[in-house]
């Protein structure tokens, strides 16, 4: 459970530590749903007939499942996971949640979210803003006024989240900096970060709002990753693929004319592409570009028509905002610290604590 309270750890306040509840699967109910989950002694088939929930053939007189086992481990889609998974019918819809400590959810995601060979300074960084992402979703779900029943999602919608893994030495970023996460006025802050920022500025992006989380308007370029393969690239797409993309969007473009970056922000971001052929001429926003062109890997880039190819240049591997996960390797080796990496990224932040408070179920 989460209640905010006073402490110190470094220089700030303290936060109470609970389990994190993560979205595993959902979808719209129907007669023929069903579920499969396995614990090393047993298995469950649950089903949903007739407006009942049924396990391994019986009624359950209500609509959620809770499932555990003596070894802390639970199979659902082929993915084995720690702590307990719960089944839960609500408003014509299914859930599977997995509900799991804190520093479980944690080295879980360090698998998919860090360079698990990379060194430990690094993933102490990457451990202490996975922690800080989920403190801050765990706390919008209590606040809400509309009963949440999870805090956070498995994919990278969030943090990608695949269960247990055996990279073992990661636990050792994990337990080094058990507890701690980043603040702004003794909040837990929207610790966002990407896989290589590109130089870009962060405070130059447009359409954020820097005014709720200044932590990520950083005024100034990070200059760690120039020797990431990420920072610069180039996506050439034939014309005939390129059309058969944006076809999903607009059927009635036959070929590509002419295409060029109409509007970027200060930053770089591009806001709007122009796309004429004919009578067709369309201005496609950066977000939709970015949706459907699967292999340009930022925001940032300018587009140019070469023959029967079209040519993305770029800068960066992301959102270009938070944490720069290539910048920090770099910070890593030249001898930089957590806590000075992360001053770094997310300026005017301090690292806090979190304390673990007895669950109160009446609370």
């Amino acid at each position: 459970m989460l209640k905010l309270i006073v402490g110190v750890f470094f220089c700030g306040a303290v936060l109470a530590q609970g389990n994190v509840r993560v979205l595993l699967a959902e979808g719209e109910l129907n007669e023929s749903s069903e579920w499969h989950f396995t614990t090393s002694k047993k298995s469950f088939l649950c089903l949903y007939s007739e407006g009942s929930l049924f396990c391994n053939g019986k009624p359950l007189g209500k609509k959620a499942v809770r499932i555990s086992a003596d070894d802390n481990r639970c199979r659902y889609q082929d993915i084995v996971y720690a702590g307990q998974i719960a089944l839960i019918i609500q408003d014509n819809h299914w859930y599977v949640i997995n509900n799991i400590s804190l520093d479980e959810y944690v080295y879980s995601v360090l698998r998919s979210e860090s360079w698990p060979g990379w060194p430990l300074e690094v993933n102490k960084v990457f451990a202490i803003m996975v922690r800080t992402y989920a403190v801050h979703k765990m706390m919008v779900a209590k606040k809400s006024k509309k009963k949440q029943l999870f805090d956070i999602k498995a994919t990278n919608i969030h943090q990608t989240y695949k269960g247990v893994h055996d990279f073992e030495h990661l636990l050792q970023a994990v337990n080094e900096t058990h507890d701690i996460i980043i603040t702004y006025n003794k909040e837990p802050i929207v610790a966002m970060y990407d896989s290589c920022c590109g130089g870009i500025v962060p405070a130059h992006i447009s359409g954020f709002d820097f005014k709720s989380n200044p932590y990520l308007a950083r005024p100034y370029a990070c200059t760690f990753c120039t020797e990431c393969k990420l920072y610069n690239w180039k996506i050439v797409y034939p014309q005939e693929l390129l059309v058969t993309i944006l076809q999903q969007e607009f059927p009635d473009l036959s070929f590509i004319k002419e295409i060029h970056v109409h509007e970027s922000d200060k930053a770089g971001k591009v806001m709007q592409v122009n796309v004429k052929a004919g009578r067709f001429h369309k201005k496609i926003s950066g977000t939709l570009m970015y949706r459907l062109c699967k292999d340009v890997r930022s925001f940032c880039y300018t587009i140019k028509k070469e023959g029967k190819n079209i040519i993305f240049t770029g800068k960066g591997f992301g959102h270009h905002m938070g944490v720069c996960q290539w910048g920090v390797r770099t910070m890593a080796k030249q001898g930089f610290l957590f806590k000075e990496i992360l001053d770094y990224y997310y300026p005017g932040t301090t690292l806090m604590k979190l304390v673990t408070e007895p669950y109160d179920a009446t609370a």
